[in-house]
């Protein structure tokens, strides 16, 4: 090795081990974090579980965290109630409690879901999705339409009677 290049060399391979240092420094407060967060996630299982015992829900089902910054999970129960916490609180933001013979559809857009606007107190929400069209869904079994939106309840209506059948739909008549 040639003296001369010996200190450029040095200088290099200090750069290159101080950058290392930096990433495995980097790397090992995410996994640190990553770690705390667990336990956090955990205690509120528990946390969770233990309130369900108290409120009388038969037993927990399913979880679902939301997908952007994990702050909210959706809890469902064997009694067909579904609990909205914000991982913050202790308490459910808002409990639903959803008739157990009925099934709950799943809604698939066409895209992925990157935002849901819920219209408090209503059936009524907007999907921001990856595309240029925002659609709108209404689940009369959430809630009623919102104010401005009185039309859905009045097309809501128009459906269920023209579901409505009579005595004589089954038959056919000659003349």
């Amino acid at each position: 090795m040639d003296p001369k290049y010996t200190s450029e060399i040095l200088e290099r391979l200090q750069k290159q081990n101080d950058l290392l240092m930096d990433a495995y420094r980097s790397m090992s407060h995410e996994l640190h974090k990553l770690q705390i967060e667990e336990e956090l996630l955990m205690h509120k299982f528990y946390e969770f579980t233990k309130q369900a015992e108290h409120q009388n829900i038969e037993e927990v089902t399913t979880l679902e965290f939301d997908g952007d910054g994990g702050f909210l999970m959706a809890v469902g129960s064997s009694s067909g109630k579904v609990l909205i916490y914000d991982l913050r609180s202790s308490y459910p933001i808002r409990i639903k409690d959803h008739i157990p013979i009925l099934d709950i559809k799943r809604i698939e857009p066409t895209g992925t879901i990157n935002d849901i606007c819920v219209f408090s107190d209503s059936g009524l929400m907007l999907l921001a999705l990856d595309g240029n069209q925002i659609p709108s869904y209404f689940i009369p079994a959430l809630g009623p339409a919102p104010k401005w939106c009185s039309y859905l309840e009045n097309l809501m209506e128009e459906m269920e009677e023209g579901a409505q059948t009579t005595i004589y739909d089954d038959f056919r008549f000659l003349t």
